[in-house]
């Protein structure tokens, strides 16, 4: 439950899992954890990146393991950036 952790430094989110409201989904989560680092697997980044410009990082599902780590670190930086 995210609203019971305030504590959540990143998170990795699947689109798919994520389903039809995943635009809202993430306003959400986004609204609930703004200091939260957030990663999303999308398979079309590129079109969702434009509608979270600098509040998550999108990428594709079948990116590897460095990429991912990368990201993540690119996301807690836009995260403290919104914190300040």
């Amino acid at each position: 439950h995210i609203e019971e952790n305030k504590n959540i430094d990143a998170m990795i989110l699947d689109n798919y899992v994520l389903g039809a409201e995943a635009e809202g989904l993430l306003k959400a989560i986004l609204k609930l954890s703004p200091s939260a680092g957030i990663v999303v697997m999308h398979d079309d980044p590129e079109t969702m990146s434009g509608k979270f410009s600098g509040m998550m990082v999108f990428v594709p599902p079948a990116s590897d393991p460095n990429k991912i780590m990368l990201s993540l670190i690119e996301a807690n930086s836009l995260a403290a950036r919104r914190k300040s």
